[in-house]
């Protein structure tokens, strides 16, 4: 399904199932008008799109543009672009931040197709729960007793293995999405 190019009106979309309709929209590439009685809920709620967009799906298209763009002449090189597990798999309640994650894993292997000929390999990491600011307290416990290993990453989990996909031991590596999730995607 696509709302690409459509235009919606979105009434109540401050919560609940008014919410959850401009959340999948956004995702589908509609053009949205939110209301609702309450206007700073509302506001919320078109923050929440214009931000988990900018930062998570159009932050990385941007950079792997302009990163080809300067690596074309150089010989190649490699692009990872951080996704999330929930780029990989569905949870409930996030269909705006996961539809973004779902974005960067097509846009990397789009990208890894249009820009191999030019020597630029492009993958997605795809991590779990990582003890981060993002990570509550209530999500940390979580993750903890969901995780087959029981804990949650630390951030040089994510790192050692972008440095791996940038190094030439992955130099046969192109459009692949890797969990780091410790299992949890399993």
């Amino acid at each position: 399904m696509s709302l690409q190019d459509k235009v919606a009106i979105v009434t109540g979309a401050a919560s609940g199932i008014g919410k959850e309709i401009a959340l999948v929209f956004a995702r589908e590439g509609a053009k949205i008008a939110i209301a609702d009685l309450n206007l700073g809920a509302a506001e919320a709620t078109a923050q929440e799109l214009d931000r988990q967009y900018r930062v998570n799906q159009r932050g990385p298209a941007l950079g792997m543009k302009h990163a080809a763009r300067a690596m074309r002449g150089t010989g190649g090189g490699a692009i990872v672009n951080i996704s999330s597990l929930g780029g990989m798999r569905g949870f409930p309640t996030i269909a705006g931040y996961g539809g973004t994650k779902w974005a960067v894993r097509g846009m990397t292997k789009v990208a890894a197709v249009e820009f191999g000929a030019l020597g630029i390999r492009v993958n997605s990491v795809h991590p779990g729960s990582v003890d981060t600011a993002m990570l509550s307290e209530r999500g940390r416990a979580k993750a903890m007793a969901e995780a087959p290993l029981g804990r949650v990453a630390e951030p040089a989990d994510i790192a050692d293995v972008v440095a791996f996909l940038l190094s030439d031991d992955a130099r046969y590596m192109n459009g692949a999405e890797l969990s780091v999730d410790g299992g949890l995607g399993a």
